[in-house]
């Protein structure tokens, strides 16, 4: 085995890293808030403050955990060194699940808000074509590196 150690240099500022963050976050916000209000209707507001409260918690753990145990692997990591192995494992497996789901989820709820200003979107196989064609443009940005992903963050959101 190789003894030499991997170093990473850093490649974002503070304002890309908030780019980052904030449209990971917000994402999921967004896409899910017409789903909440559907269902929730008029005590959306009291749906939406209860529902922060579990995601606060888990920031607060995940920014404890973060400083107190500095390595790389996140959930994985940390469920590994606190419950074992299999569970860490499984943990890092469910946040693959959770990734492929929220990629697809993001890919058609982006195509659906489209179609409202394309009609043609919300006919088969258009919608399927235009969701593939969101993720594999992302997919394409992930692949070239950290920066150009940030950047063009950046730009979507001004």
């Amino acid at each position: 085995m190789d003894s030499r150690r991997i170093v990473l240099r850093r490649a974002l500022g503070s304002i890309e890293l908030f780019a980052l963050g904030y449209s990971d976050v917000s994402s999921t916000y967004y896409f899910s808030m017409g789903v909440i209000a559907l269902y929730s209707g008029s005590a959306l507001p009291m749906v939406m403050l209860l529902g922060s409260v579990p995601l606060w918690l888990v920031g607060l753990t995940y920014a404890e955990l973060g400083s107190s145990i500095p390595e790389a692997g996140g959930a994985y990591y940390y469920v590994r060194r606190g419950l074992g192995d299999g569970l860490g494992f499984m943990a890092g497996w469910l946040l693959n699940l959770d990734q492929i789901i929220m990629i697809a989820y993001g890919a058609v709820s982006f195509v659906g808000y489209l179609g409202v200003l394309v009609d043609v979107l919300h006919v088969w196989p258009y919608n399927l074509i235009t969701s593939l064609a969101v993720i594999y443009t992302l997919m394409f940005l992930n692949i070239i590196g950290i920066k150009p992903s940030a950047r063009f963050n950046l730009a979507s959101h001004r």
